[in-house]
């Protein structure tokens, strides 16, 4: 199968894109192929671990933020993502029924529950956030911004893996 963008690889990577495969490298142990893919844009990777440092030091915990990624995955159907972020999602500390429960928009815990319902409507209603879930529950109230950012953070990684192919 050709693909539409090619993995950048060390071997003829630019200054900049070695830079960035190598930051790569010492932050995961290795460059997933989605970051050689990214790497075509160094600045695209450069954002992209900002705007990820940035939300891992917000109000929304590890665990929610990979029930959030582990929704966008399922929604676009990307299978890449998804094993990515159920392995993640394993690490910190998800059992398996939550992230079954999480790919099915849906959780034990209310607060979670009410986040996957919120995560459905907006998917459904095309960004209204005018949902009701959003105000009846302070912990929504509290996190929408960090929730939409937490969404376009890892809709990125889906939309470049369906580029590739």
């Amino acid at each position: 199968m050709s693909t539409r963008i090619k993995p950048v690889e060390a071997d003829n990577a630019s200054k900049e894109q070695n830079e960035v495969l190598n930051l790569i490298n010492q932050k995961f142990g290795r460059i997933p192929n989605i970051f050689a893919l990214m790497a075509n844009s160094p600045q695209s990777i450069k954002g992209y671990l900002a705007f990820n440092e940035a939300l891992s030091n917000g109000v929304l915990s590890p665990q929610i933020r990979e029930r959030i990624a582990i929704v966008v995955a399922e929604t676009h159907l990307c299978e890449y993502c998804l094993s990515a972020h159920v392995a993640l999602a394993k690490q910190i500390g998800l059992d398996d029924a939550e992230i079954m429960k999480a790919r099915q928009v849906q959780s034990q815990d209310a607060k979670i529950d009410a986040l996957g319902n919120f995560l459905a409507g907006l998917w459904c209603s095309l960004c209204n956030i005018n949902n009701p879930l959003v105000y009846a529950n302070v912990f929504l109230s509290m996190a929408v911004s960090a929730i939409l950012a937490s969404i376009i953070l890892y809709l990125l990684l889906p939309l470049i893996n369906k580029l590739e192919k």
